[in-house]
């Protein structure tokens, strides 16, 4: 749901979204974007937080934050290769 929210703007191009730990709450939504092509600028992290915030309950924000990334890893048959985001980002690659 929070992807295809993402994917309704129109300067995404494409979205994912992962867990990551958080003390709390158990877990936070993080989400990778891949912004269209000459609007990599247009639209700050935040600004696409808020855009999410608008349309889900409180529960589905995206508190992990928004990283805007030139691709997201997919398998070959289109789908998102999730266990890779995982582990660019925890290792700090991302």
């Amino acid at each position: 749901m929070l992807e295809n929210i993402l994917k309704s703007h129109p300067a995404v191009q494409n979205a994912a979204v992962i867990g990551i730990p958080d003390e709390e709450d158990g877990e936070h939504p993080l989400a990778f974007v891949v912004m269209k092509e000459g609007l990599e600028h247009k639209m700050s992290p935040k600004q696409l937080e808020f855009y999410v915030e608008e349309k889900v309950q409180d529960r589905q924000r995206l508190r992990g934050g928004v990283k805007i990334v030139d691709s997201i890893p997919l398998t070959n048959t289109g789908k998102i290769k999730r266990n890779i985001l995982k582990n660019l980002y925890f290792n700090g690659e991302i």
